[in-house]
């Protein structure tokens, strides 16, 4: 693919198959918990926060796999604008308010 190294794309496709990988390690024993009826347990809960990170390695990944490519402008009306647009704005919002005051 024209401006992407073939180290950057393998090294991208690893991150993604261990985030998937995680992310179903982490579902399972959370299942497990549950059968266990251990699911007020701190474990439990490090579990349910370590699975958002996962989860979002996944979906961040599959957002940067969809749109690789291609010589079209982004669509604006696209979900992947939309949540960038949205990303940008939160960004936008912290760098103001942890900004020293001028």
């Amino acid at each position: 693919m024209e401006g992407f190294s073939d180290t950057l794309l393998n090294n991208h496709f690893k991150l993604y198959q261990g985030y998937v990988k995680n992310t179903n390690a982490v579902l399972e024993k959370l299942n497990i918990l549950i059968v266990e009826k251990k699911d007020r347990t701190p474990e439990y809960a490090e579990l349910k926060r370590r699975l958002g990170w996962e989860f979002n390695g996944v979906l961040l990944h599959k957002f940067y796999f969809e749109n690789l490519g291609g010589k079209d402008p982004l669509d604006l009306k696209s979900v992947f604008y939309k949540k960038l647009s949205r990303i940008l704005e939160v960004l936008k919002i912290g760098s103001k308010i942890l900004s020293p005051q001028e």
